[in-house]
């Protein structure tokens, strides 16, 4: 397979978090289709099972989209690049997709509370009028937002840009992102959860990465500039968006591990539990770099060191925004046997030293977009959305 090549010239080796998923397929389309039938049909008990099938049909995706790329011409790249894109490729993989998985949809007459972003998810669903049988999805999204059971990325991150960003054209990519992300993130943490509500997960991971790619190859125009680029036999900017994109699900696939890990905190010392903490937050938030990559390719930013410092800090807003749910879910996490440093600080400490661990964990980070946002002058009212943000939650943290 070629992400395996890829993977191998990026890391030297496989990353463990992906050997599982990867082990015994050379074809991604089989590995898509086997993660797909099992994640509906076989939903396993144990968190890290989940993942590995969930993990196939996300790294199962990548493959086509990296075979695809192979198979292109110079002809065809060179049209691509100027907007004339043929995408029987995608609708013929969407329509034998849609034959395999028709049979698990479960209608439903849901109704939520409207607003732009469900409007703007509605959009998912005009691809092909096939996908209108999955309507459910929009409510299924839409009304974990509504109900907080997520932090609303999108709205939040629109809200902060809107200030001084020209950021319309991100609200349906955001969108698709987040619906990516919350289904991976509640198909595998999730024990207890009805099968219409599971499949319906499974569903927005699936149509979420057709959206993104139909919207990319068909909706973004591209740079005139990657023409002499790939001339030259260079990657387009597009191509490279999807490395950084590819990379970043590879960091992210490091969660199910990294939270396999934090238990050993109840046998660490003071130092090594510290250090665990930092790494196990870290690695949960990077699903902000997925949006924050986006940004900055949709708004050519890609190369600019100050929206650099700036995305560092509101990865360390995300960050805070983490430990505060972390606090809030203690008992909830305890019970999903989803370990976070927080809750296992609760079981390990009395609350004196418990409330001392979390005073510390969020002024590391504090400390961090400190640094960040001092280094940045171009955004000065976004990053003080934010740095305000991180500092009144980290006061609000303190406060055991």
């Amino acid at each position: 397979m070629l992400i395996k090549k890829i993977l191998l010239e990026k890391y030297s080796e496989i990353p463990s978090s992906l050997k599982n998923v990867l082990n015994g397929f050379e074809n991604g389309r089989i590995m898509f289709f086997t993660g797909l039938h099992e994640s509906l049909s076989n939903r396993k008990k144990i968190p890290f099972d989940r993942y590995i099938d969930i993990g196939r049909v996300v790294f199962g995706f990548f493959e086509e989209i990296y075979q695809y790329q192979e198979q292109l011409t110079i002809k065809d790249k060179i049209m691509f690049a100027v907007g004339k894109n043929d995408l029987k490729h995608w609708e013929n993989f969407l329509e034998e997709v849609l034959k395999k998985i028709k049979k698990f949809n479960v209608p439903c007459n849901c109704k939520i509370e409207k607003n732009i972003f469900s409007e703007e998810y509605e959009n998912v669903f005009s691809l092909l009028a096939e996908i209108k049988d999955f309507q459910y999805l929009s409510n299924h999204f839409m009304k974990k937002i509504q109900q907080k059971e997520h932090p609303f990325m999108t709205g939040y991150l629109i809200g902060f840009f809107r200030e001084e960003l020209e950021i319309k054209e991100l609200v349906f990519p955001f969108l698709v992102l987040e619906s990516i992300i919350h289904g991976i993130d509640d198909y595998v943490d999730i024990s207890k959860r009805e099968e219409k509500e599971y499949r319906a997960d499974i569903f927005n991971v699936v149509f979420g990465f057709f959206s993104l790619v139909f919207y990319l190859f068909k909706s973004v125009k591209i740079d005139k500039n990657d023409l002499f680029r790939l001339l030259i036999g260079k990657k387009s900017k597009l191509q490279e968006f999807i490395d950084s994109l590819f990379f970043s699900l590879i960091e992210l696939s490091n969660v199910p591990e990294i939270e396999k890990k934090t238990e050993n905190i109840l046998k660490m010392n003071q130092r090594e539990e510290m250090g665990l903490a930092v790494k196990n937050m870290r690695t949960r938030a990077a699903g902000i770099n997925i949006f924050l990559i986006l940004t900055s390719y949709l708004l050519g930013k890609s190369e600019e060191t100050e929206f650099k410092h700036l995305s560092l800090l509101i990865k360390d807003y995300r960050i805070i925004e983490l430990l505060e749910k972390d606090i809030k879910d203690i008992h909830t996490d305890l019970k999903n046997k989803d370990y976070t440093p927080v809750c296992i600080w609760w079981k390990k400490y009395k609350k004196e030293i418990f409330c001392e661990k979390i005073r510390t964990l969020a002024s590391i980070f504090y400390r961090e977009a400190e640094i960040e946002s001092n280094k940045i002058k171009k955004y000065k009212k976004i990053k003080q959305l934010f740095f305000n943000g991180v500092k009144e939650k980290v006061e609000k943290i303190s406060n055991c």
